[in-house]
């Protein structure tokens, strides 16, 4: 049974793989659930790529904020962490394959990092390594991103959050 052209059920709702910069699609439209920060695409919903902003009302400029999509038919994909601010305390992690109400996800990877921006970093995910390829009902992705400024005066954290290398699966 393919997903990529049948429906799937994410929290009691219908939806169809239509999202990614690759062909053919492999993931959900894209849910943002945030405490502090304002999560935005980069460019379209299908460039895989987003930006999390401060939230200039919060303390420190904070950012707390996650990402949710699901994918189907995939084997592995990476996800690039860009840190994109002034000096700033930053915690980003992955977390896939949650079945809300039911089981906890598995932390791929998280990064803890202080200092000037510039950093750059790749979670690789292998969800046949992690024993959740061919789930009836694809496999939920949570990036968390949080971050916050050690002056009231600054710009804030600012990460800049994309999928690349996205590999069909299983593999052969």
């Amino acid at each position: 049974m393919s997903h990529l052209i049948q429906a799937i059920d994410i929290d009691g709702t219908r939806k169809c793989i239509k999202h990614g910069a690759t062909t053919p699609k492999w993931r959900t439209e894209s849910v943002f659930v945030t405490e502090y920060g304002f999560p935005s695409f980069l460019g379209v919903e299908d460039d895989d790529a987003w930006v999390f902003d401060p939230d200039f009302d919060a303390p420190n400029n904070e950012i707390r904020s996650n990402l949710y999509f699901w994918t189907s038919c995939i084997w592995k994909a990476t996800v690039r962490f860009e840190l994109k601010s002034d000096h700033s305390f930053y915690l980003i992690s992955v977390i896939v394959g949650e079945i809300p109400g039911v089981s906890a996800g598995i932390e791929v990877d998280q990064i803890s990092y202080e200092g000037p921006p510039g950093a750059t970093y790749d979670i690789v995910v292998d969800l046949n390594a992690l024993g959740l390829m061919d789930r009836a009902c694809g496999v939920q992705w949570d990036i968390l991103a949080d971050g916050y400024s050690y002056s009231e005066e600054s710009t804030g954290p600012k990460i800049n959050v994309s999928i690349i290398d996205v590999t069909y699966g299983p593999p052969v």
